[in-house]
């Protein structure tokens, strides 16, 4: 592997730059509200720097995205490793990562916010957000099929669909409610949360040998 030099260092640090920018701007003034030209105002750069860095205005959030651990990326390391262990233990950690989302008061809970306010007027948001919602959905599926696979969840589930209202009842959660309140959002989101899990889990697990539906 070739060592870095100094100026990739430099380049490294100076788009880490940006992105921290772009993230702050963007979670204070929206999507929409926020230039390209303003994020370089911001991060004393030129404009045509940030282009050098980010082809396109998306291609920040999706350098945002991949350089923290937001909710798509947290599942997609969760998944990684789990095919072998069972639904009654990821996806109640899938729930966990969802809480700890949403309950923190940071720029990148803020941030996931403004993306999923904004995506259903602005193409190119709406865009990058099914894509990203579309990959989230295929790992959760894949991993389920090998939990079909190993008897845990039942011969018949619709996987894909099973995946799409799993994160659809998360994701439901960012857009209908709003608890300033920390605490009382950390407690109010930890308890929604284990009910979708719980409400899941009734409806996935194969059925137990002796006849009855399985516990967790």
């Amino acid at each position: 592997m070739a060592r870095k030099t100094r100026r990739d260092e430099q380049a490294q640090q100076t788009r880490a730059h940006i992105l921290d920018t772009a993230l702050r701007l963007f979670s204070e003034r929206g999507y929409r509200g926020t230039s390209t030209r303003r994020i370089a105002r911001e991060a004393g750069v030129s404009e045509g720097l940030i282009f050098h860095h980010f082809a396109r205005k998306r291609d920040l959030l999706a350098g945002i995205g991949e350089a923290r651990g937001v909710l798509a990326k947290q599942i997609f390391a969760l998944l990684d490793t789990a095919r072998e262990v069972p639904a009654q233990v990821v996806v109640p950690a899938i729930g966990s990562r969802f809480v700890e989302m949403v309950s923190a008061d940071d720029v990148q809970s803020r941030l996931f916010r403004v993306m999923l306010a904004e995506s259903h007027t602005d193409p190119e948001l709406r865009g990058l957000f099914l894509e990203t919602s579309g990959q989230v959905v295929v790992a959760i599926a894949r991993y389920l099929d090998a939990r079909v696979a190993a008897g845990e969840l039942r011969a018949d589930l619709p996987t894909t669909a099973a995946a799409q209202n799993l994160l659809g009842s998360m994701l439901w959660y960012f857009l209908t409610t709003a608890v300033e309140d920390p605490k009382a959002r950390r407690a109010a989101v930890t308890t929604y949360s284990q009910q979708v899990v719980d409400v899941w889990l009734h409806g996935a697990l194969a059925a137990h040998p002796a006849g009855g539906a399985s516990t967790r």
